[in-house]
């Protein structure tokens, strides 16, 4: 078992940079992740440092976690989306 990358600012540029080579693929049924990339802004009062604002980013840190822990290591693409469970 291999420690995961934690650092923020290092997932964010992963995840972008994958978002914008269409590594990572975000399908349009997957509302949660679609509202919060809208939503997620840099913390202005994160003393001196880079940091996204701790709200609205459940799916935005759940994507990150993901990109950082599989999806770097694949040169696959990548494709979010949503379950529907039945009850």
């Amino acid at each position: 078992m291999e420690k995961a990358d934690n650092d923020v600012l290092s997932g964010i540029r992963v995840t972008a940079d994958m978002l914008k080579s269409r590594k990572l693929v975000i399908c349009e049924n997957c509302e949660d992740c679609l509202r919060e990339m809208e939503l997620y802004c840099w913390d202005e009062k994160s003393a001196g440092r880079d940091a996204p604002k701790k709200e609205n980013d459940h799916a935005m840190d759940d994507m990150r976690y993901f990109v950082m822990s599989l999806a770097r290591e694949s040169s696959d693409t990548f494709f979010a989306g949503s379950v529907e469970r039945r009850i």
